[in-house]
Formats: structure tokens, sequence, C-alpha cells
């Protein structure tokens, strides 16, 4: 994951690469760790764990 948003308590990720990088490879090892109880992630203001959901999502840019 790139970049993280935080809102309403949740965190959503959003993974940002190129048009045709191939992301499988990443986006299986990040449903793996989730899966293992890795769906969290540390506010850095308020210093709480927020829950991410979803796997993140892929944001390409040219």
């Amino acid at each position: 994951m790139d970049t993280v948003v935080i809102e309403d308590g949740k965190a959503q990720t959003f993974e940002v690469t190129s048009p045709t990088a191939d992301k499988t490879k990443q986006l299986r090892k990040e449903t793996k760790n989730r899966a293992e109880g890795g769906a969290f992630i540390r506010n850095r203001e308020t210093r709480e764990i927020v829950p991410v959901s979803g796997i993140s999502e892929i944001v390409r840019i040219p």
C-alpha cells in the first residue's frame, strides 16, 4: 500500500502505480497478510489502531 485515507474510523488503502505494472503478486501478499490478522493501521495523528476495509484499491497514473 502506498497511501491510506482514514475516514469515519476506517482506513482505505491505495496502491499507486503505472498503467502497465502487474500488481497481482503484491495484492496476493496483501490478501494473505490480512487473512493472518494484519487488517489494522495506526493513525499517525491520534496513534489509534484503525481497521482497514478491504484490499488496496489500485490507482493507475500515467
